[in-house]
């Protein structure tokens, strides 16, 4: 490749990275507005930037499908890539797309206030795992801690009830793959890259299906469904900047109203059209 070449993909990824910068600081009022406490839009803001950094395939993405991805996670409460991993974004062709991650399922679950833990694992081929299904169910697992962990062959999860309660699910390796298999993300992102993980959050996934559901935990599985049905994103509104100057009590309200907007050809224009780079902060 050229150096002039080189050069303008150099100049073309900069580029892109300034106008998502100056897109996310413009809705910067809007993401303060459903986010919960422990989060600020500048740390959010700086965490999806930093993914796009580490994956430069999400600046081939539409910068508003970026940004509804960032407010699908602010109005979860979940942050997105770094050390906690309560979701990721994945780029789909010139889309990009929330993933929720295990921990962020769990942590979404946590949050209807009756569970007392919730915890998943991974089974594999040299660990001693035993299951017994009836009145009592009886699990034990003794995962292997000497030489090699071994390949994954199942995963389940616990919930422990503040009633003293429980319940247990348990998925083969068959189950999980047939999971995998319908996802758009079967051979990228998450499931490439933290296989594990993502059989943990399957299994967590399915279990909550007989849990008490947090509002935030049923937003969390409907995006999951839209997703893996390839339900198109819906276009946000250049209208979306203008939510900070709503009364506070109408704010996340208007702001879903918003998001499920269709935008017309200005607003795709003005969010669209190339801009100055901005000066680095």
């Amino acid at each position: 490749m050229s150096n002039t070449t080189t050069s303008r993909a150099i100049v073309s990824s900069t580029e892109k990275q300034a106008n998502l910068k100056m897109l996310l600081e413009k809705a910067k009022g809007s993401i303060a507005a459903v986010l919960p406490k422990h989060l600020t839009p500048d740390r959010l803001l700086k965490v999806a930037l930093s993914a796009t950094s580490r994956n430069p395939a999400l600046l081939a993405c539409t910068p508003q499908s970026i940004l509804l991805a960032v407010m699908q996670a602010s109005e979860l409460g979940l942050e997105v890539g770094g050390l906690l991993g309560d979701a990721y974004f994945v780029p789909f062709k010139d889309q990009a797309q929330l993933i929720v991650g295990y921990r962020g399922m769990i942590k979404l679950a946590r949050q209807s206030g009756e569970l007392k833990s919730l915890e998943a694992h991974v089974v594999r081929d040299n660990d001693v795992f035993d299951l017994e299904y009836g009145l009592d169910t009886r699990l034990v697992h003794k995962p292997s801690l000497a030489g090699e962990l071994g390949k994954v062959v199942a995963a389940y999860a616990i919930a422990r009830f503040k009633d003293g309660g429980y319940q247990v699910d348990v998925m083969t390796l068959a189950e999980i793959e047939a999971v995998r298999t319908r996802s758009k993300a079967a051979g990228d992102g998450p499931w490439m890259t933290d296989y594990a993980e993502m059989a943990k959050k399957t299994v967590v996934r399915r279990l909550c299906k007989y849990l008490p559901l947090s509002p935030e935990l049923v937003n969390a599985l409907e995006h999951e469904a839209a997703v893996e049905q390839n339900v198109a994103s819906p276009v946000i509104d250049v209208e979306i900047f203008q939510v900070e100057q709503a009364p506070e009590a109408t704010r996340a309200d208007s702001l879903k109203e918003k998001l499920g907007a269709k935008v017309n050809g200005d607003a795709v224009a003005l969010a669209t059209e190339p801009t100055k780079p901005a000066e680095a902060s």
